[in-house]
């Protein structure tokens, strides 16, 4: 199936229904075909739902015309007793180099301590988002917690975790299952990356340094700005 200027998508499963927009049904689509899918020529990464409709021009025009700009997320605290860690991964510039970030905070959203890896050669988006869920372990060790929350804004990897699903980067994902048995609470959720700022920050402002782990237990990261509270 291919969709806009050639992209290809794989098939999926699709549902007709109606679509409602708007705080106060301000308009109502029907005759639509929902579905997700996979697309092929970006890593096969997760293509979001597609819709099609009985009307000539396409389901994202429709849809851009009647909601705005999607909603900027604050930061989501864990449960009451738990602790929360948000991670990500990326890529320098020139690609040579991978880092991955991790910023845990209590219920409150109190600051209570950081870490990053940067890794020489690794660039596997992918692979560089399921390091930075086990550095999010690591860090929790560092800090002796021993409830706690991992967010990560890479779908696919959340996915393949709680679902262990095989793929590339199987290993980290079983050393992931393994550490996890030494917390009493250790679960794995995926967010949108609106609400993984600070994780999103400090991993482009380690990514340019040399590679090694990098921790911040008594006090926030000096080279980005991250909140105490």
């Amino acid at each position: 199936m291919s969709y806009g200027a050639g992209s290809t998508y794989s098939g999926g499963k699709l549902v007709t229904d109606t679509l409602t927009l708007g705080p106060n049904d301000v308009s109502v689509l029907s005759g639509f075909i929902f579905g997700c899918s996979l697309d092929t020529e970006y890593h096969n990464s997760d293509a979001g739902i597609m819709g099609f409709g009985a009307v000539w021009f396409s389901f994202f025009v429709q849809v851009s015309r009647l909601v705005g700009p999607r909603e900027k997320k604050k930061w989501f605290p864990p449960e009451v007793g738990q602790f929360k860690i948000n991670v990500d991964g990326g890529i320098s510039r020139h690609g040579d180099k991978g880092a991955v970030a991790a910023v845990c905070r209590d219920e409150t959203g109190k600051y209570i301590g950081a870490s990053a890896v940067v890794y020489q050669g690794q660039n596997d988006p992918a692979s560089l988002e399921a390091i930075a869920c086990n550095e999010a372990l690591s860090l929790a060790l560092d800090l002796q917690l021993t409830k706690i929350k991992i967010a990560s804004d890479c779908l696919e990897v959340i996915i393949n975790l709680n679902n262990k699903v095989p793929c590339r980067y199987v290993m980290v994902l079983k050393e992931i299952e393994y550490r996890s048995s030494l917390f009493q609470v250790a679960s794995f959720s995926h967010e949108f990356r609106e609400s993984n700022g600070d994780a999103h920050s400090l991993v482009k402002a380690v990514v340019s340094l040399p590679a090694g782990r990098y921790t911040w237990l008594l006090g926030t990261p000096e080279i980005t700005y991250i909140p105490v509270n």
